[in-house]
Parts: structure tokens; sequence; C-alpha cells
């Protein structure tokens, strides 16, 4: 399992096998998710509610 990591995600998709069915992303930087969003092997997960919890608004 990989926490972070930085690679082009173009490449990851266009290459992409059975060795991994997901590729996770949150969307702590919206260009990357804006590429990313809604296409497969990709999904984003969103850290806003942890962080409104975690503020308390």
């Amino acid at each position: 399992m990989l926490t972070f990591c930085v690679f082009d995600f173009r490449i990851c998709a266009e290459n992409t096998n059975e060795a991994f069915a997901y590729f996770w992303f949150t969307d702590s930087c919206s260009p990357t998710v804006k590429n990313i969003e809604n296409k497969a092997p990709f999904e984003v997960l969103s850290l806003a509610g942890s962080i409104a919890g975690t503020l308390q608004i």
C-alpha cells in the first residue's frame, strides 16, 4: 500500500493492469481531482467532512 506518491496519472491510466483495481486520491489537490474524476481505476476520497469535523464547522 502506498500512502503518498507523486506520479503522472496519465501514464498510469494508460498502463493499468489487473495488479491494481483502484487508485485512491484525496481531494486535497483539486487540479488532479479534475483530471481523474469519474475515470476508472481512479477514485477520489473526500477530506472535507473530516476537516470540517475536526474544525467543528
